[in-house]
């Protein structure tokens, strides 16, 4: 039986502090933001926070988790609080929104979401939605049309327990984080069932809640937040275990396989890939955004402070543009914080 959406959203946020302590389809007008310029957390990034947001008809705040950007810089925001997509202009001009517009305004009906918490866009800009709590993924043309759906709830192939990530390579198919079945779903652009991967467990392959994924700019290669194992696991596109980083056991700060040099994550969450195959991974637990070449050597990281001034944000979702500026949400406060690297 599944629980509610509050508990959804509860869960979530108890997964973090865990690690720390051992309706109708609608689009809706969204009056325009400020981007207010904020302190550098490492050199070479300037930081750019999108503030307004949540000066929506009727005002709500927002609850992001995943994002993803488009070839032409359109950001996409999955608003899991009030069950529903926000897109913006590179700027984070908001654009419109479908679903939603609250909490209560959920169902299952085409173009309705329960708690979405992962979106991804195409190369032809169709849109992905994975409406994680109806168990389904919903596929959108560019001007969010409604075109198809897959999916059921289950563990059958093409069946689902609660996912939480998707993306999409160069040739149009589809990957799926599988959270509770602990394994990643591929599908052709229609939904049509390739293979999966992946079961339950620490070993190599394995998984515990995996709750991202993304893949290289070239279709190879797909990576995988392995949320409850705390690190990242590389595969091919054919679901071919490659390499795994990162890695923390409570208590100690002590992970595996973690080598000299790697930091600890500690419940990794959203993951992108750039164009040059840097890999840039939430460390959600730990505040941080963590940044790897494609063999998952650790290049360099930042923490986004608060207004009180504590690293107490929790970066949800991560996704890069074109031109290499990198977007995250976070959990508390809910800001879209744009970095661009010099």
């Amino acid at each position: 039986m599944k629980n509610n959406f509050v508990c959804l959203i509860a869960f979530s946020f108890l997964f973090i502090l865990v690690n720390l302590i051992s309706g109708c389809s609608s689009k809706q007008s969204i009056s325009a933001p400020s981007i207010v310029q904020t302190p550098t957390p490492v050199a070479g990034v300037t930081t750019l926070t999108v503030s307004g947001l949540c000066s929506l008809t009727p005002a709500a705040v927002l609850t992001p988790c995943g994002i993803a950007v488009n070839n032409a810089g359109t950001l996409f925001l999955a608003d899991i609080g009030h069950n529903r997509i926000i897109w913006c202009d590179p700027h984070g001009n908001t654009i419109g929104a479908v679903g939603g517009p609250g909490a209560a305004d959920r169902g299952t009906g085409n173009s309705q979401f329960f708690g979405p918490y992962g979106v991804a866009i195409d190369a032809l800009n169709n849109i992905y939605v994975i409406d994680t709590y109806n168990d389904r993924v919903q596929k959108f043309d560019s001007s969010f049309n409604y075109l198809t759906q897959w999916g059921t709830s289950g563990s059958g192939n093409s069946s689902f327990l609660n996912p939480m990530g998707i993306a999409v390579d160069a040739n149009g198919n589809v990957f799926v984080a599988d959270t509770y079945n602990n394994r990643i779903q591929k599908f052709s652009s229609i939904g049509s069932f390739i293979k999966s991967w992946g079961t339950t467990g620490q070993a190599n392959g394995q998984f515990v809640s995996p709750t991202a994924v993304a893949v290289d700019s070239s279709g190879l290669f797909v990576y995988v937040t392995d949320t409850g194992n705390n690190r990242v696991q590389k595969f091919d596109s054919s679901g071919n275990y490659v390499s795994q980083w990162g890695g923390f056991v409570p208590n100690n700060n002590q992970g595996w396989p973690n080598p000299s040099g790697w930091p600890p994550c500690s419940t990794p969450w959203g993951i992108a890939v750039d164009k040059n195959g840097n890999v840039f991974v939430c460390d959600t637990a730990n505040s941080k955004i963590l940044k790897y070449d494609a063999n998952g050597n650790f290049i360099t990281s930042w923490v986004t402070l608060s207004a009180n001034g504590y690293d107490d944000m929790y970066p949800w979702g991560v996704t890069v543009d074109n031109t290499g500026a990198v977007y995250v949400v976070f959990f508390i406060n809910n800001p879209l914080t744009k970095y661009i690297f010099s």
